[in-house]
């Protein structure tokens, strides 16, 4: 990310191998998913007992006013894998979900 930043504020990012389109979402959700590693990494090094399990989700394409309303799902159905997650009787950590299910990245 560092960079990146670098790049954007000299203005050589395009040639810099970055995605050229959705550049922004995509370098936040790469963010997203390398802190979640790090973080659940951290945590599970604790002492049985004193762990906490990190994990993300993408809730998908949800119908609310960051997408103008025109998502395909509900904001309830949306929420049923961050739901699933926090009630995982499971030793996970450090993986990324979409509709229950871990998803590579």
């Amino acid at each position: 990310m560092s960079t990146f930043l670098q790049q954007v504020e000299d203005d050589t990012w395009q040639s810099g191998g970055w995605p050229q389109s959705f550049t922004n979402y995509s370098l936040s959700k790469l963010d997203v998913n390398a802190y979640t590693r790090l973080v659940a990494k951290e945590f599970s090094d604790r002492l049985e007992g004193e762990k906490i399990f990190i994990n993300y989700y993408c809730p998908g394409w949800v119908k609310t006013a960051m997408t103008g309303w025109a998502g395909n799902i509900s904001v309830e159905d949306a929420a049923d894998t961050g739901v699933f997650l926090a009630l995982l009787h499971e030793a996970v950590t450090g993986k990324f979900f979409a509709e229950r299910r871990e998803v590579n990245f």
